[in-house]
């Protein structure tokens, strides 16, 4: 992660997005960065926007939730991987 480069900026979806993939309530969510469910809230209504070390902690839920989806991913393929060499036996 580079924190040299411009913050960005999280659309509403983009912050549930990110937090249904951690599979992770809104107030889970919230402790990461010691805030609320209704500040988590208000972001996924675009009532609000994160916004100072808020943003750099989304960089940081937005890679794991990355990370995990390629590991599922990995996880899906090898288990498809199985299943087909099975049947060849």
């Amino acid at each position: 992660m580079d924190f040299t480069t411009p913050m960005k900026r999280y659309s509403p979806e983009e912050i549930r997005q990110i937090r249904t993939e951690l599979k992770e309530s809104r107030y889970k969510f919230g402790m990461r960065f010691f805030l609320s469910d209704e500040t988590i809230k208000n972001w996924e209504l675009g009532r609000k926007n994160p916004s100072g070390p808020a943003l750099r902690i989304m960089q940081v839920c937005e890679d794991e939730a990355a990370s995990r989806r390629k590991e599922r991913n990995e996880v899906f393929r090898a288990s498809m991987d199985n299943k087909r060499k099975r049947r060849l036996k």
